[in-house]
């Protein structure tokens, strides 16, 4: 195949199966250094059209090159490029010496890989007809990587995640991923969401003890009856940032700004509303974080509560985050107990309660539905209406339905009230 010299702006780039992030930006100053330094060793392809087919970061490291460097023992000029032409012009196959190009260099992420390898199937099936199976278009990548056959069942997985993770290609979570693991995880995890959201929109809940009410809850807040509630259980942003935490954040579905501002705006309402719509006895559970205990704490008892002295403790023996890496790993939440008026627990216990943190979590602070009964029944009698202003994946109605409690629910997040409705209906 012959190689001919064209200047680098002569070689136009169409739509490819890699997109740029900063990893690629870097891979590509690295390699014009390398260049420079130890020469070219293989040059771009290009088709008949001057459309490059293979060798992106090569032709983008050139372009950055403002010094002659080497190609096959030649001094090639600043601004000049060695291309060979393909002589292909069917764009399945373009695509697939692209492809081959791509995975024997390790260039693509996990998203643009599994993008890649779902348009193969489709290709592969076009043209082999519709019996052509997930398992031979995984052999058909052994080929193009170079590699040794791998197991059907291996071979079926891998495009078999492809096809899945394919339509989440503008989704950030997914694309963050650094394994394909990892963003077969999290598609899976939005796809259960997006199923469950959708069968509690299915259901209409007609004369129920449960109620969702959907808005923010500052707004709701406001229209709710005085007097009209038992108490107040919630769990509302922590203001730590926590939809920022990586792996919270892309697994479990933070779909809320965690800001320090707007924590305190919430909580603020909530002291102050739940105040007026709780009876003359009540009592109050706020999660929260260990930082901003002290800061709740005041502002409850500006409102008029009682706040019980220190935090309540809910450990979890199962799963903790690790505020610094390698250090300690925090398995503990606090929350804030407060009560309005005289209002007695049913029972005396210690103020650490151990349950195990949820592992398929609907929402990202999701918390267990034991824990929050054993929180309910403590504090308020069957039949007592109870408020949760910040409900979330409905765990407020399970618990209730559980203690015998009437509950109410305040949620934003349209999918969260399709959870919610799923928790009334009991589906």
């Amino acid at each position: 195949m012959s190689v001919v010299f064209l200047p680098v702006d002569a070689v136009t780039i169409g739509k490819r199966q890699r997109s740029d992030d900063p990893g690629t930006q870097k891979h590509i100053q690295q390699l014009a250094d390398d260049i420079l330094q130890n020469g070219l060793i293989h040059a771009p392809q290009i088709d008949q059209n001057g459309e490059l087919v293979a060798g992106y970061c090569r032709w983008s490291a050139i372009r950055l090159m403002n010094k002659p460097y080497f190609y096959a023992g030649s001094e090639v000029g600043a601004g000049f490029i060695p291309v060979t032409r393909t002589h292909k012009t069917d764009e399945k196959e373009l695509f697939r010496i692209e492809l081959m190009e791509n995975l024997r260099r390790k260039n693509l992420s996990p998203m643009d890989e599994a993008k890649a390898i779902a348009k193969l199937h489709s290709f592969m099936q076009e043209t082999q007809g519709e019996n052509w199976t997930k398992g031979e278009t995984g052999k058909t990548l052994d080929i193009l990587r170079g590699e040794l056959p791998r197991d059907t069942s291996t071979r079926t997985t891998e495009v078999s995640d492809a096809i899945l993770l394919a339509p989440f290609e503008h989704d950030p979570d997914v694309n963050k991923a650094a394994t394909r693991k990892e963003a077969v995880a999290i598609a899976k995890k939005k796809l259960e969401q997006n199923l469950t959201a959708a069968l509690g929109d299915l259901y209409v809940p007609e004369n129920s003890e449960h109620v969702i009410l959907e808005g923010d809850c500052r707004d709701i807040l406001r229209t709710l009856e005085p007097a009209s509630f038992a108490g107040i259980i919630c769990d509302p942003p922590y203001g730590i940032d926590a939809d920022e935490f990586g792996d919270q954040t892309m697994k479990g579905g933070h779909t809320y700004a965690d800001t320090e501002e707007s924590a305190l705006s919430i909580a603020t309402t909530i002291f102050e509303q739940g105040y007026r719509v709780c009876g003359a006895n009540a009592h109050l559970y706020m999660f929260c974080d260990v930082s901003n205990f002290s800061t709740l704490a005041d502002l409850a008892r500006d409102r008029g509560w009682q706040v019980f002295v220190t935090p309540l403790i809910w450990h979890k023996p199962n799963i903790g985050h690790a505020p610094w890496p390698g250090y300690f790993s925090r398995r503990y939440e606090c929350i804030l107990f407060a009560q309005k008026g005289s209002r007695n627990l049913q029972r005396s216990r210690s103020d650490v309660f151990e349950f195990s943190a949820e592992k398929n979590k609907l929402h990202a602070a999701q918390k267990p539905t034991a824990l929050i009964q054993e929180l309910l029944t403590l504090s308020f009698f069957p039949g007592e209406r109870v408020l949760d202003p910040c409900a979330g994946s409905g765990t407020i109605f399970r618990a209730a339905k559980l203690a015998k409690l009437l509950a109410t629910g305040i949620e934003l997040n349209p999918q969260s009230i399709g959870f919610c409705k799923q928790a009334i209906s009991g589906e």
